[in-house]
């Protein structure tokens, strides 16, 4: 292995750029330069990881990559393996490269811009992109000759991460160089995006992603790339596993495995977490970007990653593409989740009104108990669930605007009320003082507004009102709502067979498309708010689409994930009992509106439609 030499930033460029380690120590870097004149203007950038801090406790103790501070580092540095390595057996193209390795001091994925220390985080400055800016231009006082004309950047973990950030930011430095970069296990998902205390102002390296709150989100930032990129992942990374929620030290449960496999389903630079590769080849072929069968691994047989970046770096991967590949290597990979070939269930529809699709699970959430919504739909979930009265519309419009998503591949739900005169909740006694004055078509406008769309797909009546009289009136100004456009397809919620009779008997310009009602093993007796069969089978009658919340039976009064029943129809299918309880559901045709903050959870339940219960086990079910 090669040593390199350690330069340390000059005192000005540590005050006047703030390239400070988190315990404000100057930052450096270390140098080894190519050992002949043929590759004097070829360079491997290396940006070290170690993870990072998220609160002032965790960023008292931290000390990984370089430490919490320079002042320890040795003079001389032996430099790592693959593209890092000088031997050439190992490393055949790149070994006699000009090598650039940029220590890891402030916790911050490299990404932090602030010039003074964050109180809210103990003290530390968070200062990774000044570090990078500081290192360049400690670069050209050090080596004045040097003129790159071909750059690799590389980084692992938080330095994969740092090299999605910054892979523009040094094809810019080297605007003559031909850059491109190769991250190594810098995707994680749910990403590293919280906006925490590094960033100073809107002076951020991500600036023009329009988000600051973005800019440590590798999963978000790719997208924004101009330089060629070459993603490689250890394809279940035991940080990552950590990172989801998933307990990477014990055996996965149903609900991880369940999330790991709709990871698939995500952008496809992202499926690299999983290595679903040939999904991933695919949706690369048919975005133009290029993408070789990648399948060279230790765990396939194969000698090492080294091969397929040398193809891609030489020209392979074709001008300005992405290439991902899946390294399975070590002991992190777990044998229990499906191979990359196995197809992944699409979310079925079901047809509510003429040319519009609702899909048959959607999430849902209050404001005081929200829904992680931005996960949902990185998991492949389209349809999303709110309602005047549950206050979280904002945080719904937010994750929409954020996905990116078409807005024609979405499925918006929501709810005006008309509170009945026996008041079973707070919420309605908080709605009439606030919207008393205003009509419901007013209120739907202000809601989509508020949701930051122009049309929802379906709005419902959220009750019946205190009168029949009145139930008809507001009914009418949905009707209005959607002869205006404003919404594809309207619809009741909480309605009974005697009040749907009612409804239809004062004469419909535009029919419910759904009722929308408490339903589940266990919970389908209860007629007072259609919670029961006989407004299962009126619903049908009319034509209605009939509706669940509350699918995993949280008001049945039976605990549904813990009764015996349950488990062992799902233990015969290898499911959890939550993905037993929702197909029960919507293998009836309903749809099913879950709810959940936990991705594992969100996973588990978009992957219930993998399995069909038998007409036995239906019954057996139907009888709790």
């Amino acid at each position: 292995m090669g040593h390199a030499s350690l330069i340390r930033l000059d005192a000005d460029l540590v005050t006047s750029a703030g390239a400070r380690c988190l315990d404000g120590s100057g930052g450096g870097f270390y140098w080894r330069a190519a050992s002949s004149a043929q590759n004097g203007t070829k360079l491997v950038v290396f940006l070290q990881g170690g993870g990072e801090c998220r609160s002032a406790t965790e960023c008292a103790v931290w000390d990984g990559g370089a430490g919490r501070g320079s002042a320890g580092w040795p003079k001389t540095k032996r430099l790592g393996e693959d593209e890092l390595s000088d031997d050439s057996s190992v490393n055949p193209h790149f070994h006699d490269w000009n090598k650039l390795f940029v220590p890891y001091c402030s916790a911050d994925m490299h990404s932090g811009t602030r010039l003074t220390p964050s109180h809210a985080l103990g003290g530390g400055y968070f200062a990774g992109h000044n570090l990078i800016n500081a290192t360049l231009a400690q670069l050209r006082r050090s080596l004045p000759a040097l003129a790159p004309s071909l750059v690799l950047l590389s980084g692992s973990s938080a330095g994969g991460i740092g090299v999605l950030l910054h892979a523009d930011y040094f094809a810019a430095a080297w605007p003559a160089a031909t850059v491109k970069a190769a991250p190594a296990a810098g995707f994680f998902y749910p990403a590293v995006s919280s906006e925490r205390d590094f960033i100073n102002g809107d002076a951020t390296p991500a600036r023009r992603l329009g988000e600051a709150s973005k800019c440590t989100d590798a999963a978000f930032a790719w997208r924004a790339l101009a330089t060629p990129l070459f993603v490689r992942e250890n394809q279940y990374d035991t940080a990552k596993l950590a990172n989801c929620g998933c307990d990477a030290s014990a055996a996965l449960t149903a609900n991880d495995t369940s999330y790991l496999r709709q990871w698939g389903r995500w952008d496809p630079l992202s499926r690299a977490c999983v290595g679903r590769l040939a999904e991933l080849c695919h949706g690369l072929r048919g975005r133009g970007d290029a993408c070789d069968a990648c399948l060279e691994s230790h765990a396939h047989g194969c000698p090492s990653r080294g091969r397929p970046l040398l193809r891609w770096y030489c020209g392979g991967g074709g001008a300005g593409g992405h290439h991902v590949c899946d390294v399975r290597i070590g002991t992190n990979d777990v044998a229990s989740l499906p191979p990359p070939s196995e197809a992944l269930p699409r979310i079925p529809t079901v047809t509510i009104a003429p040319g519009v699709e609702m899909p048959l699970i959607n999430l849902g959430g209050v404001h005081s108990h929200p829904s992680n919504y931005s996960a949902w739909l990185q998991l492949g979930g389209r349809g999303l669930d709110t309602a005047m009265m549950y206050g979280d519309d904002v945080q719904v419009g937010d994750a929409v605007a954020a996905s990116g998503l078409p807005r024609e591949e979405l499925f918006l739900t929501s709810k005006v009320p008309c509170c009945p005169a026996e008041s079973f909740t707070s919420w309605c006694v908080w709605y009439d003082k606030e919207y008393k004055d205003l009509d419901a078509y007013t209120r739907s406008e202000i809601d989509t507004r508020l949701l930051g769309v122009a049309r929802v797909d379906l709005l419902l009546l959220h009750w019946p009102c205190a009168t029949m009289e009145e139930t008809v009136a507001t009914y009418r100004s949905l009707e209005r709502f959607a002869l205006d456009g404003k919404a594809s397809a309207i619809g009741i919620s909480n309605f009974n067979a005697s009040a749907i009779d009612a409804l239809f008997a004062a004469g419909l310009t535009v029919p419910p498309a759904v009722n929308q009602v408490g339903f589940s093993i266990g919970g389908h007796s209860e007629s007072r708010l259609g919670r029961d069969l006989d407004t299962l089978r009126k619903c049908r009658e009319k034509g209605i689409a009939f509706s669940a919340y509350s699918p995993l039976g949280g008001l049945s009064g039976v605990d549904v994930l813990h009764h015996p029943r349950v488990l062992k129809v799902a233990a015969a299918h290898n499911r959890s009992a939550s993905q037993v309880a929702l197909r029960w559901v919507t293998q009836q045709g309903v749809v099913a509106v879950s709810a959940s903050s936990n991705p594992a959870h969100l996973a588990s339940d978009l992957g219930s439609f993998s399995f069909n219960l038998t007409g036995a086990e239906m019954k057996a079910l139907a009888e709790i």
